[in-house]
């Protein structure tokens, strides 16, 4: 595996940073709007002001979580020996019609559709909701969409809760499907912090809630330099920071023992537009910064969104940004991430052209993290000595022997220039061999599920359950 990584702080300055987050954490802390979450971080010893619903954690209740998680965090290193494995999911509220050009709103079966796509390629691991089903009563959504997952593919992943309420009812349908009462392994760990420094009452719900069910209390922060953090790279390192190790201490308070992690996905306010931009150098090395100070003084644990990126549409850009942001974060951290896509307009759509671009593009970054193999075989010198001065190489068995280690675009083009009218439609061929893929990968697709009927209908019991808990 490619090691070493090429880090944006030194030593005095994340220690100059961290004195700045313990400022914020004592005596700004977060506001929290939620009753039983205030009580319990009172009890630990926050200084909470009921009125103004504000928690502020003293140095001690701080440096006790960190600990905490500096003992008990292990990045499990990547099995680079099997082929990489990408996920599709995120719940966008669009999908990217590409007769049409444009987005709209996502249809039932679009959602179906999509579902089948990522159950019938080999390059993806992990199925959530690429789109929201805009049919389905919003009240209901995510459970609904659990139960669809569970139905019609073989690689069910996470998904996010809208609401506290959401969440028995979700780990219900994860036990049916691995045969047990409950399971919250198909619950998206992640409880967003809204910039700058506030839990609000869905987010502090939802940790309550999922803590219940064993799940680690992940906090997400998304502060927008210039908008809801300082316009400043540093400014925003210390926001993001103090926002997710507050979250860190008030999950504390709910069981000392509860898993902690962290996400990152900030953004830079582009004056020029007045638009956000979450792939901007800016935003990359805000993220960057912050996934380093937990690194290195607060146990790790923090990742970021590496597929929010600027551009609307499939292609180039879309593209460009992606590659951009995950090999930076990925030469910036010195370890590969677990890429998703499909996604474009920061998240807000789901382009499946655009997840087949991302899939060839994810497995180019996973054979560059393999790093080189070096052993005799591979260096091949007695090879090099007999062909000598002037040699040929194409012919040999050690050539044919190992030339499907190298990576092999299916969609980009290698060929050579052509001088017909073709030649200049080499961009709008590489969009065209994307659509043909996913086409027809879903038209060739049997739709599969690992579940029986009596586990079925046992799932479509908890869905008509939450139904009339919520609708009726």
């Amino acid at each position: 595996m490619v090691g070493g990584a090429l880090l944006p702080l030194s030593e005095v300055q994340l220690r100059r940073l961290h004195g700045h987050v313990m400022d914020l954490v004592g005596n700004i802390g977060l506001r929290i709007d939620n009753d039983v979450l205030l009580d319990l971080a009172s009890k630990r010893g926050a200084r909470v002001d009921k009125t103004a619903r504000v928690a502020k954690f003293p140095a001690k209740l701080v440096e006790e979580t960190i600990q905490w998680q500096r003992s008990h965090h292990k990045i499990e290193p990547r099995d680079f020996s099997q082929p990489p494995r990408s996920s599709i999911g995120g719940i966008q509220f669009f999908y990217y019609d590409d007769d049409k050009r444009g987005r709209r709103r996502a249809a039932h079966q679009d959602l179906i559709d999509m579902i089948h796509l990522g159950d019938a390629l080999d390059e993806i691991g992990s199925v959530g909701a690429p789109v929201i089903d805009s049919e389905a009563n919003p009240l209901t959504e995510p459970i609904e969409t659990l139960a669809l997952l569970a139905k019609n593919t073989v690689k069910v992943g996470g998904l996010e809760v809208i609401y506290p309420e959401h969440v028995k009812y979700m780990a219900e349908i994860g036990g049916i499907i691995k045969g047990k009462d409950y399971d919250g392994s198909f619950i998206a760990s992640c409880n967003f912090i809204v910039s700058p420094f506030i839990l609000g009452s869905r987010s502090a719900g939802c940790i309550i809630e999922k803590a219940r069910y064993g799940i680690p209390c992940v906090i997400g922060t998304q502060p927008v330099s210039g908008m809801s953090g300082p316009i400043t790279t540093a400014g925003i390192i210390v926001q993001a920071c103090a926002e997710i190790l507050g979250g860190w201490v008030a999950g504390k308070s709910l069981d000392p023992e509860i898993p902690l992690g962290g996400i990152v996905c900030s953004g830079s306010l582009d004056m020029k537009t007045t638009k956000v931009s979450f792939s901007s150098p800016e935003a990359v090395l805000q993220d960057l910064g912050v996934i380093q100070m937990f690194d290195a003084l607060y146990g790790g644990g923090v990742a970021s969104a590496t597929d929010y990126v600027s551009a609307k549409v499939p292609g180039f850009q879309a593209t460009w940004e992606k590659l951009y942001k995950k090999l930076t974060l990925g030469v910036g951290t010195g370890r590969p991430h677990v890429y998703g896509a499909g996604n474009v307009d920061a998240g807000a759509v789901f382009s499946p052209t655009q997840a087949m671009i991302d899939l060839e593009a994810n497995a180019a970054l996973w054979n560059y993290s393999r790093g080189i193999q070096v052993d005799d075989e591979h260096i091949a010198l007695g090879l090099i000595k007999e062909q000598g001065i002037g040699g040929n190489f194409l012919g040999t068995d050690h050539t044919l022997a190992h030339f499907r280690e190298h990576w092999m675009p299916q969609l980009m083009d290698r060929t050579a220039w052509d001088e017909s009218e073709q030649g200049s439609r080499k961009e709008e061929e590489i969009i065209e061999r994307a659509m043909d893929k996913w086409r027809t990968a879903l038209k060739n697709h049997v739709p599969r599920t690992n579940l029986d009927d009596a586990q079925i209908r046992a799932i479509d019991r908890v869905v008509q359950r939450a139904r009339l808990e919520f609708i009726d």
